[in-house]
């Protein structure tokens, strides 16, 4: 018996996970439609069911949520497929996967014409995204991210839990950033902020005209902040961060004055 491609696994893999990987990328429950590969619409509620084109009827399966655990809910204690206990955490709670679904469909349905079993998949799948540097990680799982890829850089997100004072004069600020399972150190560069200008229309004005600027927002402890394409540095033995110039640093949510109140106990 021959060995199905890729090409002839994946369009009917997705067309049975589509919902599956719904559940991955986007964590509710709400109805939509999208179109299966035979050009017919498919309902969300309907994704896990097989589809003949030919006849257009399909053949109920039970539903992929019943058997295989979605990437969101494995534990950070989970175990490997070979049994061991996993070295790092493979939860992906507070962090986003920057793939589409048919990204992920593709490499779900690679590791199943590879050999291995769904659950299996799902599962290397989640280690796999749980540590790629395009995904927004949790500041845990950056220890064990490899960035040559991305040339250092990553995406994270946590709150501020400790600012520090008078760290350096090129440094506009540095502490720590933290999530329920990891804490590292951060730099943000003075050098890292920048203005576009250019000369006046008036030649003999010797002035510029300001086009755009970067400036990275003043944070503040208790903020919960997206760090978005920041290097990746080691001090100690422990990763850190660093920005750049095209960094970006979001305040995804500032804290209110019952937090503000738990973050000064907690230095």
């Amino acid at each position: 018996m021959s060995v199905p491609t890729s090409q002839q696994i994946a369009p009917h893999w997705c067309g049975r996970s589509s919902g599956l990987l719904h559940a991955l990328v986007n964590d509710d429950t709400a109805s939509s439609t999208g179109t299966a590969t035979d050009g017919m619409p498919v309902h969300e509620s309907t994704a896990y069911t097989e589809r003949n084109p030919s006849t257009a009827s399909t053949v109920t399966q039970p539903a992929a949520t019943q058997w295989l655990p979605r990437l969101v809910d494995l534990p950070r204690a989970a175990s490997t497929p070979t049994g061991r206990p996993a070295t790092r955490s493979t939860t992906l709670t507070g962090a986003e996967i920057r793939k589409s679904r048919l990204t992920l469909a593709i490499a779900l349905a690679n590791r199943l014409r590879d050999g291995a079993e769904p659950t299996q998949a799902l599962l290397r799948q989640a280690d796999a995204e749980a540590t790629d540097p395009r995904n927004v990680l949790t500041v845990d799982n950056v220890r064990y991210t490899p960035v040559d890829a991305t040339r250092g850089r990553f995406s994270t997100q946590g709150t501020i839990l400790r600012l520090f004072e008078n760290t350096h004069p090129a440094i506009k600020q540095a502490g720590l950033l933290g999530d329920d399972i990891g804490v590292m150190k951060f730099a943000i560069w003075e050098k890292s902020e920048w203005d576009e200008t250019r000369p006046m229309p008036d030649p003999t004005d010797d002035g510029r005209t300001l086009i755009r600027s970067h400036r990275f927002p003043e944070l503040c402890e208790g903020d919960v902040v997206r760090c978005e394409d920041v290097m990746k540095r080691w001090y100690d033995g422990n990763p850190t961060f660093e920005t750049r110039r095209d960094s970006t640093l979001t305040i995804i949510e500032r804290p209110t004055g019952s937090q503000s109140n738990r973050m000064d106990g907690v230095r």
